[in-house]
């Protein structure tokens, strides 16, 4: 079992199922999009099913108003009602092939057990050409349980290959427990009940590190050829107090730019004294 992070944005990810499990699937596709509409287009879920729940319902609607009330919309929801057993032929799609025709990702997840083993088959049938197929132990796609830490976009998920989602939930909640101290959902008010001051700052200043790193990152891979030195480079921030301590600004909004130039100044003294 590979554990990959994929970016949805621009790929076609096709839903059978309106239910429960569908929306708790949907919402994690959501909830850890990076940015659900960049340069490689937006997030384009299509949902099949005869009923589908509120939220769903909902997602459907917000992508049917006007655009110009659209524009802060983050993704595409489009829902289909619809009878899977007749493989959606009246909506003149050309059955189950045409539905999964072009996606990157299917989500088997209806309340009807044959129905989804019926699903399963005909689309491994039907998609010849490498589509991800997320049902059970079956599929060769898995979503596991994440904890999303603050906004700096820290991910960490959690699975058992579909052996027992129930034991991935339970793991998740104890990793949670010693990362999010007091986070709901991934996000932090700044007033949890029983977090102290320092461990708000603690959690600001690793969003602001993340942050860092990922322009120093870039800055070194356009001045820094060996690739094994930039690790090193990067290694070493994050272990010297001094860089540490660059993070401790008063500037409002965080000023990123001037805490990178400042850690790189760090840095340039370190190969000073190397040389």
């Amino acid at each position: 079992m590979l554990p990959l992070y994929i970016d949805l944005t621009g790929k076609k990810v096709v839903v059978f199922g309106g239910g429960e499990v569908a929306e708790r699937k949907i919402r994690q596709i959501f909830e850890t999009a990076a940015d659900a509409e960049t340069e490689r287009g937006k997030l384009n879920v299509e949902v099949y099913s005869l009923d589908f729940t509120a939220w769903i319902k909902e997602r459907c609607k917000k992508e049917k108003c006007k655009k110009e009330k659209c524009k802060k919309e983050k993704s595409e929801v489009r829902c289909f009602r619809c009878n899977l057993w007749d493989s959606c032929r009246n909506l003149n799609l050309g059955g189950l092939g045409g539905l999964v025709r072009g996606a990157f990702l299917v989500i088997i997840c209806t309340d009807d057990e044959a129905l989804n083993e019926h699903l399963f088959k005909e689309v491994k049938k039907a998609s010849k050409f490498g589509v991800l197929v997320n049902y059970k132990q079956q599929g060769d796609a898995f979503m596991s349980a994440v904890v999303k830490k603050g906004r700096g976009g820290f991910l960490i998920s959690v699975s058992t290959g579909g052996k027992s989602p129930a034991m991935a939930r339970h793991l998740k909640e104890k990793i949670s427990s010693l990362v999010l101290a007091g986070e709901s959902d991934g996000e932090s008010d700044g007033e949890s009940d029983g977090e102290s001051e320092s461990e708000r700052e603690e959690k600001e200043r690793e969003e602001k590190m993340l942050l860092v790193q990922s322009h120093l990152r870039q800055h070194l891979k356009e001045t820094v050829k060996d690739e094994k030195k930039r690790q090193a480079i990067l290694n070493r921030v994050l272990s010297e107090p001094e860089c540490w301590a660059a993070l401790d600004t008063d500037a409002e909004p965080f000023d990123f730019e001037a805490v990178e130039r400042k850690i790189l100044g760090i840095v340039g003294r370190w190969e000073e004294k190397n040389e």
